[in-house]
């Protein structure tokens, strides 16, 4: 193990999905998300991280927790950090992560949907369209924001 210091919002992402099961330790969180960056060099660009929207992340404001994680990770993160620009320190380098694996967990979520829409027209279960509809979809939305209900996240 080797300790490494990361901005405190990223560890709290880290230690979270620790916490609900999917990881069972931050190196495993951090190593799957290093494998996706990695997955996004391009060697035809001279070995750069493709460039994609994420969050930012700002290295001035940023309140540092020293966490432990393997010393395999350490190293790939500090080879990052070395090798690409676009990576200012660990902490972008993690929370960089962080976002990968959030995104993919979203179209894995996404295509579950799909799956399961597909089914249901299958089986007959579903709605033709008519006209208006969409008025009356909107004030369906309407009275749920009245009623204090946000819309379904899998809407957003």
């Amino acid at each position: 193990m080797s300790q490494l210091e990361l901005d405190a919002h990223v560890v709290e992402l880290i230690r979270n999905r620790v916490a609900n099961g999917e990881y069972p330790d931050a190196s495993a969180v951090v190593r799957e998300g290093l494998r996706l960056i990695l997955k996004r060099i391009e060697p035809s660009d001279g070995g750069r991280v493709i460039q994609e929207a994420s969050p930012s992340y700002d290295q001035e404001a940023a309140r540092l927790i020293a966490v432990n994680l393997d010393q395999d990770v350490v190293e790939r993160i500090r080879t990052l950090v070395d090798e690409q620009p676009e990576f200012a320190d660990a902490s972008a380098v993690v929370s960089r992560a962080l976002y990968l694996l959030e995104d993919r967990a979203k179209f894995f979520h996404l295509r579950k949907l799909i799956a399961e829409a597909e089914a249901q027209i299958e089986r007959g279960e579903f709605i033709r369209w008519r006209p208006g509809m969409m008025q009356e979809l909107l004030e369906l939305g309407r009275q749920r924001a009245r009623d204090g209900l946000g819309p379904n996240p899998d809407v957003l």
